[in-house]
């Protein structure tokens, strides 16, 4: 006979994003941790619209839950 045990911890947001001023034409990088059990998933999204890796816009993921958003040449339809 066996048993399994699930253990799970809430999540916990380590690095909250910030309100940020960027000039036009400069890069903009974003960093968000997050942890909990099982491993959270940090999506990030611009007017309500889910945001993907492209040539201008990277996302990038680190083994201790650090999720970094880079978007490259800002310009006015960045906002949001």
């Amino acid at each position: 006979e066996h048993t399994n045990l699930v253990v799970t911890a809430p999540l916990a947001v380590v690095d909250k994003l910030q309100d940020t001023d960027v000039i036009s034409g400069q890069n903009l990088t974003l960093t968000c941790r997050c942890q909990g059990i099982p491993k959270p998933t940090i999506q990030w999204y611009q007017n309500d619209i889910e945001i993907k890796s492209t040539t201008k816009q990277k996302i990038e993921s680190k083994p201790d839950g650090t999720q970094i958003l880079t978007v490259n040449r800002v310009d006015l339809t960045d906002g949001g």
